[in-house]
């Protein structure tokens, strides 16, 4: 069989809240595994001559879909067994129409036991390959009613000024948010708020939440969590847009400069001060967003083609197509990682260190699509996740949180649904009308902060919840 070496996104084969984990298996046996918090799967996607991986526990509700990547092969045989047992197990499906794929499904038994899942192709000339994950019934999900105050699970935040915004987390007992232009910090055990002291137009805070950075009409600007250490990084500049975001250690800020057609982008040094520009530039694609800053030499960017694949050129308003590309800051090298045709739209909405949460839509058609990829541009997961307005991954990168509007009225009625593996949670009756931040995951990933608007006898009123899992 080949592997795939093509960086160009597969068409939509898995669905489901799921981390992509190939575990690779020969005739000497398996490797000892251990259960990890990672997304809930729905599918699952394996390459029988894929890389080795750690061979963690995918959590499963009722029922798993897998798909195989098996170019070449003649059938492809699927097998399950108690994950302690010897040799592959009971056969529980045979796929010899590569029309569609290779496919299967399996009931997941309600049990406390983990069960290994192995997918064996085999070819023209009698040779075999085979992967293998390993699954476990999920919980059930946990149902939460955000009007219900006696929830256990759900905090208001009381005495708060009015229309505060929540904007992350200081540490466990504070938070930090504004009200308007003023920038503020609350204790959540006291229920006091302190202003910083600083007008901003948008602020974001530091991984460790020991820093703020902020914009304003002097430039972009910082100031230590406490109010103290107020200083003008960059003067104002008319290209400057208050795009900018946080490196993971929390010493750096990549800094965007908007034009007419594409953009620039800066890495600035807090401690050096140092400038460094980004160099973004492919031939027939502009580099005109930033998705995230995963890992510490590691940017992610959305970039637009400029030019159809055969080379015209045609005035199109979104461009002929969207890809993810990876720039290497301790190389300097810029990669694309996914080839979408023309007219298909493959658009960041977040990175964490297990990968790139994207949306993939194509011009003319109404579905959209949302998944998790890898930094080589492999589909790890995607499906129809609704109306989404926002996702965010928790900080290790192995939980996400999403919001979906359900209905439009006065208020959008939406929920907000969180994945953590061990645990699947829905808040139901959640009301937006015109603004909603978050939800910020806390460091340990335990709690999630919110604030939304909602409009209620005729008023526009704001809330702040902490929601714990």
């Amino acid at each position: 069989m080949h592997r795939k070496t093509t960086a160009k996104l597969s068409k939509p084969l898995c669905f489901g809240l799921a981390l992509f984990l190939m575990f690779f298996i020969s005739s000497c046996g398996f490797q000892e595994t251990k259960e990890q918090q990672t997304f809930l799967v729905g599918s699952i996607c394996l390459e029988p001559e894929g890389e080795p991986a750690p061979g963690d526990v995918l959590i499963v509700r009722k029922r798993v879909n897998l798909s195989v990547a098996a170019e070449g092969a003649e059938r492809v045989e699927f097998y399950a067994a108690p994950l302690q047992g010897q040799g592959p197990g009971i056969r529980f499906g045979v796929d010899e129409n590569p029309d569609d794929g290779w496919q299967a499904f399996w009931e997941v038994p309600k049990a406390d036991s983990v069960f290994r899942i192995t997918a064996v192709a085999h070819r023209a000339d009698r040779k075999t390959s085979s992967n293998s994950v390993n699954v476990k019934w999920a919980p059930e999900r946990v149902v939460v009613d955000l009007s219900n105050t006696e929830s256990r699970y759900i905090r208001q935040i009381e005495g708060l000024p009015k229309y505060f915004t929540a904007e992350g987390w200081l540490d466990d007992e504070r938070v930090f948010g504004r009200t308007g232009t003023n920038l503020l910090h609350v204790n959540l055990r006291s229920g006091g708020y302190r202003s910083l002291g600083v007008q901003a137009w948008n602020a974001r805070l530091s991984p460790d939440g020991k820093l703020a950075a902020y914009d304003n009409e002097e430039g972009l600007c910082l100031v230590k969590a406490d109010g103290t250490g107020k200083q003008l990084l960059l003067p104002r500049d008319p290209a400057f847009g208050g795009e900018y975001i946080w490196s993971p250690e929390g010493r750096r800020l990549l800094v965007t400069y908007q034009h007419e057609i594409d953009a620039e982008f800066f890495v600035y040094n807090i401690e050096t001060k140092e400038t460094k520009p980004v160099n973004t530039k492919f031939e027939n694609y502009s580099l005109n967003r930033v998705v995230g800053w995963p890992e510490d030499h590691l940017l992610v960017f959305n970039t637009v083609s400029h030019k159809k694949k055969d080379g015209t050129v045609e005035y199109t308003e979104s461009g002929y197509r969207w890809d993810l590309a990876l720039y290497d800051l301790s190389t300097d090298e810029c990669s694309l990682i996914t080839s979408a045709d023309d007219g298909e739209f493959i658009v960041g909405i977040a990175a964490g260190k297990n990968g790139i949460l994207f949306e993939r839509r194509y011009q003319g058609k109404d579905s959209v699509t949302r998944g998790l990829i890898d930094f080589a541009g492999r589909v790890v997961w995607e499906e129809d996740l609704g109306d989404v307005v926002c996702a965010t991954m928790s900080p290790d990168g192995n939980n996400l949180a999403y919001v979906v509007i359900e209905k439009e009225d006065r208020n959008k009625v939406c929920k907000l649904l969180i994945e953590t593996g061990r645990k699947s949670v829905e808040v139901r009756n959640l009301l937006v009308s015109d603004t909603f931040t978050g939800p910020f995951w806390s460091t340990d990933g335990r709690r999630l902060l919110f604030s939304h608007s909602y409009l209620t006898d005729g008023v526009n009123r704001y809330s702040t919840v902490v929601l714990s899992l």
